[in-house]
């Protein structure tokens, strides 16, 4: 689990607040948030909801880790994003949107790629 604030500059006219979400590893669904106005007020959903999180950015502010043997690696992006490839039981996975929506993308192929060098 990751408690991430988000920090997009929206380019619109009114106020669009960025709140701070409580989102599974792989930043696809969220669980709840804490209003942006009033960081005691956490709402829970009942149902994980999907996030998009096309055009947007999150601070990380903190990472709830599960024990586990899966290998992890940060990735940092081409836009300055920071994405986490883990390699576990069932494959490999990544944060990015790419591997959300396509089931592959550029991370790990780098991952990949880095690995067999040192082997």
């Amino acid at each position: 689990m990751i408690l991430a604030k988000e920090i997009t500059e929206w380019e619109v006219d009114y106020r669009q607040p960025n709140h701070t979400y409580l989102i599974d590893d792989k930043m696809s669904k969220m669980y709840g948030y804490f209003k942006w106005h009033n960081t005691k007020d956490f709402i829970k959903f009942k149902n994980p909801l999907r996030l998009d999180t096309r055009y947007r950015k999150f601070k990380i502010l903190r990472r709830y880790e599960e024990k586990t043997n899966a290998k992890r690696w940060e990735i940092n992006g081409s836009k300055g994003n920071v994405y986490y490839v883990e390699e576990t039981d069932s494959g490999m996975t990544c944060t990015c949107v790419g591997y959300k929506f396509h089931g592959k993308c550029k991370h790990i192929d780098q991952v990949n790629r880095e690995n067999n060098k040192t082997n």
